[in-house]
């Protein structure tokens, strides 16, 4: 599921200005965040 996420990620990224990019860095670091506590809890 994980692996998922990052390849899906990163090829979202391909596609993106680098503005977006940087924005989308930021959110993938809060999903995998919000999945950890997740995974934990």
């Amino acid at each position: 599921m994980f692996l998922l996420l990052v390849a899906t990620a990163t090829l979202q990224r391909r596609n993106q200005n680098r503005k977006l990019l940087i924005l989308d860095l930021h959110l993938s670091k809060l999903l995998v965040m919000a999945l950890h506590h997740r995974i934990e809890a």
